[in-house]
């Protein structure tokens, strides 16, 4: 992180943000593992759904495949045992955003991009504390196909004061609309999990 004017990132990041062109930030699970967040790592999450899902032989088997991915895991919980993904409900659980949220929050909000793969909710909860109740719908998530069709220019939507969030892998839902998007996860996962593009 970088904390002062001492510290030899602080004046090239300063000047990056300073100098008005805007990023585009990509961020995945790892950005979710610090406090106050803690959500636990993917191979954490995987122990915690092969504990749960499989006799403790099997599991012990499973558990020793170091190249387990948990969308591979994923898809066959959705496959066997849950369609409808309600196990990644458990995100839900997760309510406090952490530092790295709330940067990514006020990135979004200098009008710079952020595009996550993240399943969770934290960068919208920290938009949402960034602002105020009135102007949570100016935050819009980009989670659906038919999300992505219409947010093809996002400088012109940033500009019409509208701020994007790029959920590449879908969400189980829209948390400032309430629309359910559980099929933009599921697709994602089925694609994932046969490794296709």
């Amino acid at each position: 992180m970088i904390t002062s004017n001492k510290d030899p990132y602080y004046k090239q990041a300063r000047d990056v943000f300073e100098a008005g062109e805007k990023c585009t930030f990509l961020v995945g699970a790892g950005i979710s593992l610090q406090p106050p967040t803690c959500i636990p790592s993917a191979r954490e999450l995987i122990k915690n759904l092969v504990d749960t899902f499989l006799p403790p032989r099997v599991a012990n088997t499973v558990l020793n495949i170091k190249s387990m991915r948990y969308e591979i895991l994923a898809e066959a919980i959705q496959e066997h045992a849950d369609p409808n993904l309600d196990f990644l409900n458990y995100f839900d659980t997760f309510d406090s955003p952490n530092l790295i949220h709330q940067f990514l929050a006020r990135a979004i909000l200098a009008g710079h991009h952020v595009i996550t793969t993240n399943f969770d909710y934290m960068i919208e909860r920290a938009l949402m504390q960034a602002l105020p109740p009135e102007q949570h719908a100016r935050i819009k998530p980009v989670i659906t196909r038919a999300d992505f069709e219409a947010c093809q220019d996002p400088l012109a939507l940033s500009k019409d004061g509208l701020f994007l969030l790029h959920k590449i892998h879908g969400s189980k839902r829209n948390l400032i609309t309430g629309e359910d998007t559980t099929k933009s996860v599921i697709t994602t996962i089925n694609a994932l999990g046969k490794n296709k593009d």
